[in-house]
């Protein structure tokens, strides 16, 4: 009896940590071939492209990237620690605390305020001073006709 629950609790603990090494192994992954990224546009002396600006073409302006992102991590962030409180609630049905609300309440409630914080953040942010208005091509090259080269720097001595 005792060694078939041992065999169950060894199983299910290497599923749950397989499961979590994958998904961090795919997170590092992601975040090795950004990087890896970086260094090839640095190389050749190119700024990369932003990646959560909106097209011009869809709203005549660009949208500041981190504010997008902000907004995505808050919501992130609020949904885990939503889930976190559901999942806690539980371990108050039995306890003298009032509604079965305790400390352990405040593993899901940081992250959760934490989430709305940032998306409040996000829409107290959203005004027209953030935003920049799109060049457009003629803009672009006047101002590159107009524009002086810069000189390279002096030789190190």
């Amino acid at each position: 009896m005792l060694t078939e629950v041992a065999i169950v609790l060894c199983g299910v603990t290497l599923l749950f940590s397989s499961i979590f090494a994958i998904i961090f192994g795919y997170l590092a992954y992601q975040r090795w071939l950004t990087h890896k990224e970086l260094l090839v546009y640095a190389e050749k002396g190119l700024l990369p492209p932003a990646k959560n600006a909106l097209l011009p073409e869809q709203t005549g302006k660009l949208a500041h990237p981190n504010a997008i992102k902000n907004r995505n991590r808050g919501i992130y962030t609020a949904a885990i620690g939503f889930a976190l409180c559901i999942g806690l609630y539980p371990l108050g049905w039995r306890s003298g605390f009032f509604l079965g609300v305790g400390p352990w309440m405040l593993f899901g409630l940081i992250p959760l305020f934490v989430g709305l914080t940032r998306i409040l953040i996000w829409v107290l942010g959203k005004t027209d001073d953030n935003f920049q208005p799109a060049r457009n091509a003629e803009a672009n090259n006047h101002a590159a006709e107009n524009s002086t080269p810069i000189p390279p720097p002096p030789p190190a001595e």
